[in-house]
């Protein structure tokens, strides 16, 4: 094939004195970002996790104050991820309504204590009442 004969290089061509590795120069500032969040997620992003997560996992018979003088005792094996055993509220708090969040694999328990201005009788009618409501749909 002549030299007049051969075609033109395509507008996006690099040539092979261009290129570091397998990458043009154009695209090499693009892969090392690229990589860059690769290593991020891969490896320091776990690492963050690990470092900053504190699982409390309940121990068996521990009692968890839900505010307002009520108290609940999960089972063993739960993760407290909100809140505070019964007694270690921390200074200053009320001892009003306060959240509690645990969990167990896919399953979060968030509870909130509130106020009822009635008495237990009318407190449990009440309960009753909306589990009706629930299981009616």
């Amino acid at each position: 094939m002549s030299e007049s004969a051969r075609r033109p290089a395509p507008a996006d061509w690099e040539p092979a004195e261009n290129r570091v590795g397998l990458l043009d120069r154009r695209g090499l500032g693009l892969s090392i970002a690229a990589g860059a969040v690769a290593v991020f997620w891969a490896f320091l992003l776990p690492l963050i996790a690990s470092a900053v997560t504190a699982d409390e996992d309940i121990e068996a018979g521990t009692v968890l104050d839900i505010g307002s003088g009520a108290t609940m005792r999960p089972a063993a094996g739960w993760i407290l991820d909100e809140g505070a055993k019964a007694g270690e509220r921390p200074p200053g708090s009320t001892g009003g309504p306060a959240t509690t969040v645990v969990h167990n694999g896919a399953v979060t328990l968030t509870i909130s204590g509130g106020t009822f201005g009635g008495d237990l009788s009318e407190f449990m009618d009440r309960v009753v009442e909306l589990q009706q409501e629930e299981a009616d749909g």
